[in-house]
């Protein structure tokens, strides 16, 4: 059996590579029947190395697999060969960029990379370089396979070209079932897959055989340049693609050959220079990969061909030929029509707003249609009312995917989301005509438990509906899969106060708690519960029949709700079902059909009621109604700001009072514009194909309505101060929203670059602002108040005593300030400081493997300061894997809740923060007894340095302990 295995050890050992990380990607390609654990899914590159080191121990000898796998600590190669395993795929890429650019006259457009599809939170792409990379290199294990086991059989058979095309050839042929999902989409076909690996296979030889095998440099090499294909444009995909393995080609063409050059790059294991005469050994047992680097340089060295006659050679020919005819015609055809959903055309008949319902119906098939392809949405609805009227109302896609249930706009039952707020202050309005309820009262004068006194300042109903309260936002535990974790109301407000963070009144800070407490206080002084209060003051009298916020839907409503989906694996994937806290129903947990919503917006806007005087349906008085469509809150009277529970600003002109809604996992967004009587209200049933935030439905449906309907008025442009190119460095800088949790693991979010805006000066006079995915421009007109140069969105700054800005405002998001945030709070300071401590104290979990083997006979000291810090690095990479695996902070699965998986792995923090302190008094002890050489002890410094520096981290963003 030996010999069979070892006569046939490339086939045998391909087998089991493929069978393993096969099994894996069919499983998630949808062909097997079953689906494999997430974290076995993890380890697919990994199947490789066991598949390699496996077959090196059986076929060999067990030091033969140890050899193979110490190729994985072969760093000692030059500084070089360094350069190019990180910067080489990188330069050609960009290179390629460039030339696609220049071939087709269209620049690259970086405002989608591929990455945003696999990380769709907004962060900074340079804070995602490092840890990418980490994530590269920890789960590709393909080049033990390919370069470790395959690369030096075939290449002592063939010289090193034939041996790198027909890896190139399996290579390629390995990643088929990712075609059949969605994990290659973008890469063309699978033929011209197969020709870019050829080209790679080569370059990737080129490096391994002048690094001695370098195990360690090929998979470095692969990682970067899988990390910067990942920030590349995800359109740049074809001719792109095709120039550069043109590059490819090229250099390996002037680089003579895949073996070193004579007289340089690596010895070899007996001593000698590669490209010496090579003289038979005869008493020295020779690995596998000794055998194939001896082959392959007397193979190589044979002569120094030129690059004409590598040319001549039939295989490189052939590839060389294949790619300049595949050149032709994706330049020729160029980078084709704009993507799906992008600005829709203004129509200028219909500037005042629309007056025809056939028309509107030809714009929103067309709007919405585009968004259910492009954001893999299965369905939607929008109703539109006018003039006191249901002008416009459809249906799109389907409300239960399954069983080709469409979408019924008089039935189909959707969530609301946070639209449903407005419901909840519609309710305390209702109270306060009665003169039940004062917005001016102390909360606590309306509660049953206590709002701590954290500042003198009182909460009142008015710092509820605003969102000025100055309580931080609230997700966590909010809902649960558990009916034993189902709390009272009151028992879930008392143990889940989020805190106070801030004076009421200072700034506006979205928080769902606002609206459970206001819907709790409506319950206690109506002497109602919330849900039936809600269906017999509001839904009832519109005729809302199909409405309702029962924690538990009604057994004659369950039919016409829509299910709700995210998009993964090339489908849809229906959303779980879940358990509401009655605490948080206020806060949006309606659930209505998008015609009833219209009754609702038609009271709104029409003084209370819906219907005519023959049939009149009122929930608000008149004056009432009135006064909620006015103003209640501004940070500063040059702007708007928020209204009673809706957020007032002004689109293309014209006044808008407006709410988004997210409910796991729908989507919706209401708005009102008084001075038309118009209303409009959209839902989607999909989360889409990306993972929470503020969507491209929200601000594309928001930003062509408003342009098809009401095009911006032209903008006079406004001359900068002639002072403020002085003044300008004041307002840059990094702004946190006042929403951003302050005390909860939530904090997170704001990380990854959730929460954060950045003001830049460009030096033009002007204030740059990415926001919605949109680079707007301010110009100041009076002193820290600015305009849009060619919109109507407004900025104002808010100053201290010693003229230090301190808030940034604008009606873009009326429901929140912005904090100005000190460098040390920032993420650009935060991403590199963890990427440095990680890059540091993962570097210490090989050296300490090897240092514990090695330096047996160390004092004790000396190895337990060794195992302390290698303790701590070790904890806290679990840490870090774990929260990788099993924590998904913007995923709708964990939204609302910390599985104990993840409670687990954050003792791990716990257990390394600890052990910290331990490490810094060893740290002081390792340099009185001087246990190690200089280097070494610098080098323990700089590990409990980063071990302290991780510790801050984590205390920071609230992750060290169980802070929630």
């Amino acid at each position: 059996m030996k010999a069979f295995l070892k006569r046939h050890s490339l086939v045998v050992g391909l087998i089991l590579m493929f069978l393993y990380t096969w099994t894996i990607d069919l499983s998630n390609s949808g062909v097997l029947p079953f689906k494999v654990p997430f974290f076995v899914a993890m380890t697919l590159g990994w199947g490789f190395i066991f598949a390699s080191l496996f077959m090196t121990w059986l076929t060999l000898d067990k030091n033969e697999a140890v050899k193979l796998f110490k190729r994985f600590f072969l760093w000692s190669v030059g500084w070089k060969w360094w350069m190019v395993a990180l910067l080489l795929l990188p330069a050609l890429r960009f290179a390629a960029l460039l030339l696609t650019a220049l071939l087709t006259g269209v620049p690259a457009d970086f405002s989608r990379p591929m990455i945003r599809d696999v990380v769709p939170l907004d962060a900074p792409l340079l804070m995602l370089v490092v840890p990418w990379i980490i994530f590269e290199i920890l789960t590709n294990g393909e080049e033990m396979g390919w370069r470790g086991y395959v690369l030096p059989r075939l290449q002592a058979k063939y010289n090193a070209l034939i041996a790198s095309l027909i890896v190139g050839v399996i290579w390629a042929v390995w990643h088929l079932p990712k075609f059949f999902g969605t994990g290659l989409n973008g890469e063309g076909s699978f033929a011209w897959f197969t020709v870019a690996h050829l080209a790679l296979a080569v370059l990737y030889t080129w490096l391994y055989n002048n690094t001695r095998g370098s195990l360690l440099l090929v998979t470095l090499f692969h990682a970067s340049g899988n990390t910067f294909g990942m920030f590349m444009p995800a359109k740049f995909a074809v001719t792109g693609g095709i120039l550069f393995n043109l590059e490819i080609v090229f250099f390996c063409h002037r680089r003579h050959r895949c073996g070193p050059r004579r007289g340089r790059g690596a010895s070899l294991a007996d001593g000698r220079e590669a490209g010496t005469e090579l003289k038979p050994i005869k008493k020295k047992s020779l690995s596998i990969h000794e055998e194939t680097r001896l082959k392959t340089r007397r193979r190589n060295n044979m002569s120094t061909p030129k690059v004409i006659s590598i040319l001549k050679r039939p295989a490189v020919f052939i590839l060389t030929l294949t790619l300049l005819l595949s050149v032709v015609a994706p330049v020729a055809a160029g980078t084709g029509g704009a993507a799906s959903g992008e600005g829709m055309p203004i129509s200028l008949n219909h500037a005042q707003g629309p007056t025809d319902a056939a028309e509107m119906e030809t714009f929103l098939d067309d709007l919405i249609t585009r968004q259910m392809d492009e954001y893999h949405i299965a369905g939607a609805a929008v109703a539109v009312v006018k003039d006191g009227q249901l002008f416009f109302a459809k249906g799109y896609g389907y409300a239960d995917v399954e069983n080709k249930i469409p979408v019924d706009v008089e039935t189909t039952i959707f969530r609301t989301g946070s639209v449903g707020k407005v419901i909840t202050w519609t309710a305390v309005m209702q109270l306060v005509e009665q003169g039940k309820l004062d917005l001016d009262a102390d909360i606590n004068t309306y509660l049953d438990f206590r709002i701590p006194d954290t500042y003198p300042q009182p909460i009142t109903l008015k710092h509820l509906m605003t969102h000025t309260s100055g309580i931080e936002d609230r997700w966590l535990e909010s809902v649960t899969q558990n009916a034993d974790e189902l709390m009272t109301e009151r028992e879930w407000l008392v143990a889940n106060f989020p805190g106070r963070v801030r004076p009421p009144g200072e700034a506006a800070g979205y928080s769902n708690y606002n609206a459970m407490l206001g819907g709790y206080i409506v319950a206690r002084v109506s002497g109602e519960p919330y849900e039936e209060y809600i269906q017999k003051h509001i839904f009832d009298p519109l005729g809302m029949t199909h409405s309702t916020v029962q924690p538990q839907m009604p057994a004659d409503l369950l039919p016409f709700v829509s299910r709700s989906y995210t998009y993964a694996d090339g489908a849809f994937q229906s959303f779980p079902d879940y358990l509401t806290q009655s605490a948080v129903l206020p806060s949006g947990f309606h659930q209505t059909s998008v015609t009833d919503m219209a009754r609702f917006m038609i009271a709104r806007l029409e003084g209370g009621f819906y219907g005519d005087e023959s049939n009149e349906m009122r929930i608000l008085e008149e004056d009432t109604a009135r006064q909620m469509l006015t103003t209640l809150y501004t940070p500063d009277p040059r702007m708007r700001g928020t209204a009673y529970g809706m957020f007032d600003f002004t689109d293309n002109g014209q006044w808008v009072l407006g709410h988004e809604g997210y409910a796991p996992v729908m989507l919706s967004q209401l708005l009102l514009l008084p001075d038309q009587h118009l209303g409009v209200y959209v839902v989607y049933n999909s989360l889409g194909a990306r993972d929470g935030g503020l969507t491209p439905q929200h601000v594309g449906f928001q930003r062509a309505f408003f342009d098809h309907y009401y095009p911006a008025p032209a903008v006079e442009p406004t001359q900068p101060p002639a002072d403020f190119a002085e003044r300008a460095e004041l307002f840059a800088g990094f702004y946190r929203a006042a929403n951003s949790h302050a005390t909860t693991p939530e904090k997170v979010v704001g990380l990854l670059g959730g929460f954060t805006i950045e003001v830049t000066a460009p030096g033009d006079g002007t204030l740059l602002i990415p926001m919605e995915g949109l680079e707007l421009r301010f110009v100041e007109v009076e002193p820290l108040y600015f305009r849009q140069v060619d919109g109507s969105f407004t900025l104002v700054f808010r100053e201290d005593d010693k003229g230090n800005i301190t808030h940034l405002f604008t009606d873009i998001q009326p429901q929140n300030g912005f904090v100005k945030l000190g460098w040390y709070e920032t993420p650009g300071f935060n991403m590199v400081l963890i990427q440095v401590c990680l890059l540091i104290l993962l570097s210490m979990l090989p050296v300490g493997v090897i240092r514990a083997i090695r330096n047996r006979l160390a004092s004790r000291s000396a190895r337990a300061a060794d195992s302390i810090i290698f303790g701590i690095c070790l904890l806290n990479a679990l840490f870090l894997v774990g929260l990788a695996i099993w924590f998904r902070p913007m995923h709708p699965s964990e939204l609302h809740s910390l599985s104990l998986t993840v409670e687990i792995v954050m003792g791990l923090g716990v257990l390394a923060g600890l052990l910290t302190p331990v490490a810094l008094v060893y740290t002081m002890l390792v340099w009185k007894h001087r246990y190690w050489g200089v280097a070494y002890r610098v080098y323990y410094t700089l590990v409990t340095v980063a071990a302290v520096g991780f510790v801050w981290f984590l205390h920071y963003w609230n992750w060290l302990g169980w802070r929630y």
